[in-house]
């Protein structure tokens, strides 16, 4: 999924630039894809 708004990352502390590929982590925050050890699937 690709982020709407920029943000940052919970994960690493790096700001999540719109557009840029994003998914949930394991506690429902969303990260960079590369940040996440699983990726979740979404309904």
């Amino acid at each position: 999924m690709k982020a709407r708004f920029s943000t940052k990352c919970t994960s690493c502390d790096e700001f999540i630039e719109k557009g840029k590929e994003i998914a949930k982590n394991e506690d429902g925050d969303w990260v960079h894809k590369h940040c996440v050890d699983e990726v979740l699937e979404m309904p």
